[in-house]
């Protein structure tokens, strides 16, 4: 199973390296296993779908490839695709899965929270609210006891 999961992570991470060290099969493979993975039973049918945030092509902040793959006869395919520092997985569901909240930074005091929730055979982004835990107040940057949030869309 560990080899199935590695080559469908292998699938994910090939159209999106930029890392110049990667120009062989067998990095590309070690950066896979070097992933970090977690089975979690998305949808309660006793079949735990994969959560994989790649470790590589990361942002400045941390933000790297973010997916969950389901198991099909042929493998896995992906039902999220994103970028993420960290992610939660909600108790709320949609659809029969559970939802879904990817966070990036921007900075280190602000960044996004993008909620997914799953319909028509993958997750889709239905909210977006940005966070703010500064403010610039005259010419001074001031820290808040609670973030600012402002939907992005």
């Amino acid at each position: 199973r560990r080899d199935t999961i590695a080559t469908a992570v292998v699938e994910q991470l090939r159209p999106i390296l930029t890392e110049p060290t990667i120009d062989s099969e067998a990095e590309i493979r070690k950066a896979a296993l070097d992933t970090r993975i977690k089975m979690i039973d998305l949808n309660g049918d006793g079949v735990s779908e994969v959560v994989v945030q790649g470790m590589l092509d990361c942002g400045a902040t941390g933000n790297c490839p973010f997916w969950v793959l389901r198991r099909v006869k042929q493998g896995y395919e992906p039902l999220l695709e994103g970028t993420a520092q960290t992610f939660t997985i909600q108790k709320s569901s949609s659809n029969g899965f559970r939802d879904i909240v990817l966070s990036r930074h921007g900075s280190y005091s602000s960044g996004d929270l993008t909620l997914y929730q799953y319909k028509e055979g993958a997750y889709h982004d239905v909210a977006c609210y940005g966070y703010e835990w500064t403010v610039l107040d005259g010419d001074k940057i001031r820290e808040l006891k609670e973030p600012h949030i402002t939907p992005c869309r």
